[in-house]
């Protein structure tokens, strides 16, 4: 004789509407966690399904929010509501040349850049574009501090010996992206495209990137602060041969040639020993100009709030990036080293003077302050380091 055990199953029906009344045609019912496990309304909205107890129902349809409801053990009619969403993707907003508008309504090459990809720990905006904003090419030609922002061109360069940058526009005015502070940024979007960047003419031939700051809201004061630091080391460093491997290669490419060499014998023990080395040094140019790293020190610290007449949002950030330059510590009023800080600041003020009319002020900008090694360009020390031996 077999024992056959059945699984208790429960059998759910109803109707699925809208918020006003009218029945969802497709609407999507499936089990959680049962992948395959579902049906779809009827044209009355109608529909029925058999589950085993105790499984949540998921209720879905395009452009309102998903309902879950736990089915216990008994047949049931469950009636239900869909309730529109408040955020969908055909009304999502992306912000174009004459305002935000939806995305669906718009037909130009336009991409709404997630800003939290942008917030890395990085001294410009513009270093952070590179690798997180589809048909952008950027470039960091420098390291040294101030002059390590990158180039960046919104797909490819289109007219070789001409002007190929990108018109930037931070609250329809144009200015530079590297004196921005991250954390103002309230949306980033770049038009590429013809149709998108036509309305700034000629200017706007190489792309534009528009950007909005942040601003203040209805509510309590909100404070935002934020301290960074971050070690920068050189990906490369350039290694050369040392005082004794110079020597003797100097002596072989003269006696190659039949000709007397540079260094004695004794003077290669000199040099290998160390025994003067002011007479016979062995200079380790890069450990002699170079550090191995630097610190860069990063703080903001922004308020936002206001009421139903006027509201503010009120920011300043400051940036410290060392030099990698070894300098002489007992020099106290003289920095020779390549640094740069700057300071970042921004005030927007809404204020409706009626309930028709809206004030917009909007104030920002930044100091800053370059430090060089002496040299009228960086590039001259390197040069230097590159000509000298170690002998």
């Amino acid at each position: 004789m077999g024992v056959f055990a059945q699984k208790k199953t429960v059998n759910v029906s109803g109707t699925i509407k809208d918020s006003q009344g009218n029945p969802l045609i497709g609407a999507t019912v499936v089990v959680r966690d049962k992948p395959g496990l579902g049906v779809i309304s009827d044209i009355d909205g109608k529909y029925k399904i058999e589950i085993e107890p105790f499984q949540y129902l998921v209720f879905s349809y395009l452009g309102y929010e998903t309902q879950e409801h736990l089915i216990k053990d008994e047949n049931t009619t469950l009636n239900i509501t869909m309730q529109e969403s408040t955020a969908t993707a055909l009304d999502e907003i992306t912000i174009t040349g004459t305002g935000p508008q939806k995305k669906v309504t718009v037909t130009g090459a336009i991409t709404t850049v997630d800003v939290g990809t942008l917030n890395t720990p990085v001294s410009s905006v513009s270093n952070a574009l590179a690798g997180n904003v589809a048909g952008v090419l950027a470039m960091q030609t420098s390291g040294q501090p101030g002059q390590n922002t990158s180039e960046f061109w919104i797909r490819g360069i289109s007219t070789f010996g001409g002007s190929s940058s990108a018109l930037i526009l931070v609250d329809g005015f144009e200015r530079s992206m590297d004196e921005l502070n991250i954390e103002d940024i309230e949306s980033f979007s770049v038009l590429k495209d013809a149709s998108a960047t036509a309305i700034y003419g000629s200017r706007g031939a190489n792309g534009v990137i528009l950007i909005t700051t942040k601003r203040g809201n209805d509510g309590k004061v909100e404070v935002n602060a934020k301290a960074e630091y971050t070690w920068t080391t050189r990906t490369t460093t350039p290694k050369f041969a040392d005082g004794m491997t110079y020597a003797s290669m100097a002596n072989e490419a003269r006696t190659t040639r039949n000709q007397k060499a540079v260094y004695s014998d004794s003077e290669l023990m000199m040099i290998n020993e160390q025994l003067d080395p002011d007479i016979y040094p062995n200079v380790n140019w890069m450990d002699l100009l170079l550090k191995d790293g630097a610190p860069t020190y990063r703080a903001s610290v922004n308020v936002k709030g206001g009421g139903s007449k006027a509201r503010y949002y009120l920011s300043g950030s400051f940036l410290d990036e060392g030099g990698m330059y070894n300098v002489d510590r007992n020099m106290k009023d003289y920095d020779t080293n390549a640094n740069y800080q700057r300071y970042n600041y921004r005030m927007n003020i809404d204020m409706n003077l009626t309930s028709s009319t809206l004030i917009q002020v909007g104030i920002g900008g930044a100091l800053e302050k370059t430090n060089r090694s002496g040299a009228v360009s960086s590039d001259d020390i390197w040069y230097s380091a590159f000509g000298y031996n170690p002998v």
